[in-house]
């Protein structure tokens, strides 16, 4: 969805999303080779919600949330982290994942920012704070629990000046 609120001050939009893989790529370095596994179905289910709010005619707000759970749903032929037995005989060196995240796959990010920007006359000058956050996820092809990156905040600060199709941050 997407909508105008506020006398057209606030923009929201919003999606719900749910998408199912089939024969899954799931590339992964073994050392130092690059190998590439087929899980047999990951799924996707999620929700995003974004807005912007004019605050002021020179305060501008915006935010965003999304939230994607991105998990193997059958994958019998996983790669094994270092120390964990294969679970099959069948497949030597391999490991079932199913119920396992792909790596680098958070589930919950979230992002706020505020920007003020004065007019003159030879163009804008601009001050812009921006939050965002992640939530814990795994940093391995073989869903090794040593290699979890935990939850992390970030923020970034930036001072500008916007003339005609010229930006100069700081």
């Amino acid at each position: 969805f997407k909508s105008l609120q506020l006398d057209g001050r606030m923009l929201l939009a919003g999606a719900l999303f749910a998408t199912d893989y089939d024969d899954y790529q799931d590339a992964a370095f073994v050392g130092a080779q690059f190998t590439v596994g087929n899980a047999e179905k990951v799924e996707l289910r999620g929700a995003e919600l974004d807005g912007q709010i004019a605050l002021s005619s020179s305060l501008l707000g915006d935010f965003a949330i999304s939230y994607a759970d991105l998990q193997y749903a059958r994958y019998t032929r996983g790669m094994c982290y270092p120390g964990r037995p294969p679970d099959s005989p069948d497949s030597p060196g391999s490991c079932v994942l199913d119920g396992e995240r792909p790596n680098n796959a958070p589930k919950l990010k979230v992002h706020a920012g505020l920007q003020y920007q004065k007019v003159i006359s030879v163009g804008a000058l601009f001050i812009r704070g921006d939050w965002s956050w992640s939530s814990e996820y795994n940093t391995s092809f073989s869903a090794d629990p040593r290699l979890m990156q935990d939850a992390y905040s970030w923020v970034n600060l930036q001072v500008g000046y916007r003339w005609k199709d010229f930006e100069l941050i700081v």
